[in-house]
């Protein structure tokens, strides 16, 4: 899958996955085989936490809700800070 990626980021697994793909998403939470996925597509910022921890870093550019924002993760601790600007 093109719009799917695995990484391994300091010994943690992270899912990367961008597009209408809410199931998978899910599914790819509930399994509970990646610490982190990260997910995009329909701008919003949103994060879950879980056993998962679940990313939608919104969008950097505001064109759809004129709000830019990131997400920056420490992956050591999976703490993270929702950049604004």
């Amino acid at each position: 899958m093109e719009d799917f990626k695995d990484i391994q980021v300091a010994d943690r697994r992270i899912a990367v996955i961008h597009g209408k793909l809410n199931s998978l998403v899910d599914a790819l939470i509930q399994s509970q085989i990646y610490d982190v996925v990260i997910r995009g597509h329909n701008h919003k910022l949103e994060i879950k936490k879980g056993n998962t921890l679940m990313i939608n870093p919104g969008e950097c550019c505001g064109y759809l809700t004129d709000t830019k924002t990131m997400v920056l993760l420490d992956p050591q601790d999976l703490s993270y800070d929702i950049i604004e600007f």
